[in-house]
């Protein structure tokens, strides 16, 4: 019989290192996938606050994930969009789990404003993730682009009806 639970004790740490085993890996698979995601990939407190930033912000606003941790999201947004924050927060918060989306612009650590476009999801029931997560991605060239874009054909315009009201004087 003592043979028989040592095996059984045996055969259950055996089983309880595999589960950590297993624990771990995903663990570090989840780690890996969000410090390489170009996306910015956050979590915003209750209150309001960062709780964690990925490593992709280095890239989009030249800031340390570190010095955000426990800042206010409010902060960084361009004071003409601080007045959408609440509105927004608000309507995140009053939805579980539905994903909505906003452009803001944010503070670049060289002083410059980039025009980010967010993802934010309400997971403050799920208590693994208690908070908001916000999936951020930097959509300045595309804005810039589109203006571009937008201006030339606007010009292009104006050259056609110069061109009309000269022919037909």
């Amino acid at each position: 019989i003592l043979v028989m639970v040592r095996q059984s004790v045996a055969a259950q740490e055996i089983a309880r290192l595999r589960a950590e085993q297993v624990v771990q890996q995903t663990e570090a698979r989840f780690a890996s996938l969000v410090r390489h995601s170009s996306d910015v990939i956050s979590l915003l407190g209750p209150d309001l606050r960062l709780r964690f930033v990925s490593p992709a912000i280095q890239r989009v606003l030249g800031l340390a994930p570190r010095t955000l941790t426990d800042q206010p999201l409010f902060d960084l947004l361009h004071p003409e969009d601080q007045p959408n924050f609440t509105g927004f927060i608000e309507r995140v918060l009053a939805t579980q789990e539905v994903p909505a989306v906003t452009e803001w612009r944010l503070r670049h650590a060289d002083g410059s404003w980039r025009d980010i476009e967010i993802l934010a999801t309400n997971l403050t029931e799920d208590s693994t993730v208690g908070g908001v997560v916000l999936n951020s991605r930097d959509v300045t060239d595309r804005k810039r682009y589109e203006r571009d874009i937008h201006q030339a054909r606007d010009a292009a315009e104006a050259a056609n009806r110069a061109k009309s009201e000269f022919l037909a004087n």
